[in-house]
Formats: structure tokens, C-alpha cells, sequence
């Protein structure tokens, strides 16, 4: 999976893994393998897919839960979490 993101010619084959990862991004994160797959996603994201998952990761706004809270308060989440701020933080 991570290879596509990072190496494929089609785009078609990226887009269909971003959006299968924009849609389960909180148990894709909360996991421990799947998580360096969300890390790859970010690094590798152009800026409309990264802004795209960080609506996800964000969640709805009207959301108790929202996917970032748990997602910090995961062993393997709050390493996307950081992730998302180390890439926020980049000129």
C-alpha cells in the first residue's frame, strides 16, 4: 500500500487508497501496522489529499468523540497526530 502511494503512475491506484484510508482513518491509525500506512499517506499526500485527511482526523464539528481526541489518546494514534503537526509546521 505504501508503495502505491508513493511510486505509482496511476492515479487511479492512489486516489482509491487515499480515499479507502480518508474513510477509516481512526482504526487504520489506532492500529499498529496500519499506522505507518497514515504516516506514508501524510508524507506523501499532495496538499488537497493531506487537507482532505485532516477533516478526517478532525472529524464532524458537532462530534463528542471526534477521531483526533481518541487518536491522542492512542499509543499508535498519537504518532499521526504528530505526524499531522510536525507537517503543519513545515514552511
Amino acid at each position: 500500500v505504501q508503495h502505491v502511494m508513493e511510486h505509482s503512475g496511476r492515479p487511479g491506484d492512489r486516489q482509491h487508497v487515499m480515499n479507502i484510508i480518508r474513510k477509516n482513518i481512526l482504526s487504520l491509525s489506532c492500529h499498529k501496522y496500519a499506522s505507518n500506512v497514515i504516516e506514508k499517506a501524510l508524507q506523501c499526500a499532495t496538499p488537497e489529499e493531506r487537507a482532505l485527511l485532516v477533516e478526517a482526523i478532525c472529524g464532524q464539528q458537532n462530534d463528542p468523540h471526534p477521531p483526533l481526541l481518541v487518536m491522542m489518546r492512542d499509543r499508535f494514534g498519537n504518532y499521526i497526530v504528530q505526524r499531522v503537526i510536525a507537517l503543519a509546521q513545515l514552511p
